[in-house]
């Protein structure tokens, strides 16, 4: 709902927050993600901090390329003439704070609003219009710029390869892949390829591990002659002559 107004109370006079285009983009993307198993993780205090594969999820490899497409366009910076209108209404309704030019401010601004994308900016711009009754500097355009397009940063981090898959079992691919695919720890679990490792299965195929076919387990008269071996080597006496008698 874009335009629609929260105060929130904090020191002598309510600051206003402002449910914005760029916030509403954000949480489309924020729900895009989490449909193609990237969940937002939130910190104590619920800011956004990044996103995360659920435990044995898996991401659709097509999916996240296209999505990691549309993040991309969503942080292009947007054009000169956008920033110039833009910095030019805040000249025409705000006042510069006490010690501040206004020429230099509007330089300051200018350059700053050019690294964002265009609905950042009017977003940024329309905040402070509807916040404050002064210019920003250049550092709270920055705060503002930087905390709506922090989403976008987080979600581009996610979706590149591997990323949201947990550290430590990409750490021990890599170690793994370095040593020729031999050195692997046994507490781990079983061996990539095995097919009762606890590798995710995204990374298996990044790493194209082909799964072993599982050995068939030992049937009932198999167990029992190898007890039988087992017992007649523990017998006196017992020995590979022993053992061949048995055996024949």
């Amino acid at each position: 709902m874009s335009g629609a107004l929260r105060v929130i109370q904090g020191g002598a006079a309510p600051a206003v927050a402002v449910r914005n285009d760029a916030a509403g983009a954000n949480d489309r993307m924020v729900v895009a993600l989490r449909e193609i198993g990237l969940h937002p993780q939130r910190d104590d205090n619920g800011e956004l901090v990044g996103f995360g594969i659920i435990r044995n999820g898996e991401i659709d490899e097509g999916e996240r390329a296209r999505l990691l497409e549309r993040v991309d366009l969503a942080m292009q910076p947007c054009t000169p003439d956008l920033v110039t209108g833009e910095v030019e209404i805040l000249r025409e309704t705000l006042h510069a704070p006490k010690g501040f030019n206004t020429r230099t401010l509007m330089v300051l601004l200018s350059e700053v609003l050019q690294e964002y994308p265009a609905d950042v900016v009017k977003t940024a711009c329309k905040d402070q219009r509807r916040s404050s009754k002064f210019l920003p500097t250049e550092a709270e355009m920055v705060a503002r710029c930087e905390a709506l397009i922090r989403p976008r940063r987080l979600a581009y981090e996610a979706l590149q390869p591997l990323a949201g898959y947990p550290q430590e079992w990409r750490l021990r691919l890599e170690m793994w892949e370095r040593s020729g695919r031999k050195k692997w720890i046994g507490f781990w679990g079983p061996e990539p390829g095995d097919p009762r490792c606890h590798v995710p299965a995204g990374l298996l195929r990044h790493y194209r591990v082909e799964e072993r076919p599982e050995r068939p387990s030992p049937s009932q008269e198999e167990k029992r002659i190898v007890a039988e071996l087992v017992a007649a080597w523990r017998m006196p006496g017992a020995g590979p002559v022993g053992l061949a008698s048995k055996l024949g």
